[in-house]
């Protein structure tokens, strides 16, 4: 997929959104748009609660693998990917970036592309049972704290 608008490239990361063309204007429309897409993405948003489950569940024995063997489990990594590209597909469709229905795929969507390379050397240290989590909420309340003024910001503009 050749997609050359709005793309963050790192050696890690990869996400783009193509443009809309010829936007949908049914989509447009106030409250019957929004009523129509949240009828037709119910049944994309069950399979995604579904998926996220089996990702959780994924991802805790992948911290176990990643604490044992050094290295990322094929199928977590696979699994969480999906989710979060079928989350991405979900979402942008919802929002209006694009007017491809998502389905239940774990692929890039049309329009949408995200690919995250599985890291080769991940941390132990972040894979201890209670001690990793703990220091990466730590790690994490910098941005929580950011992102809570930008809420607050979202909601006075709006």
């Amino acid at each position: 997929m050749s997609i050359d608008t709005q793309s963050e490239t790192t050696d890690y990361l990869l996400f783009a959104i193509e443009h809309i063309q010829n936007p949908n204007r049914l989509w447009a429309f106030p409250v019957i748009g929004g009523t129509i897409k949240t009828l037709i993405i119910l049944p994309v948003a069950i399979w995604l609660i579904i998926v996220r489950y089996a990702a959780l569940i994924l991802s805790i024995i992948n911290a176990l693998v990643v604490l044992f063997t050094g290295k990322y489990w094929e199928p977590a990594y696979t699994i969480v990917l999906g989710s979060m590209r079928l989350s991405t597909k979900a979402n942008c469709f919802f929002l209006g970036l694009t007017d491809s229905y998502p389905g239940f795929s774990f692929d890039s969507g049309e329009g949408i592309e995200l690919a995250i390379a599985m890291p080769t050397e991940p941390s132990r240290f972040f894979a201890l049972p209670w001690i990793g989590l703990v220091v990466r909420l730590i790690l994490l309340i910098p941005m929580l704290v950011v992102l809570y003024f930008i809420g607050i910001l979202t909601v006075l503009v709006f």
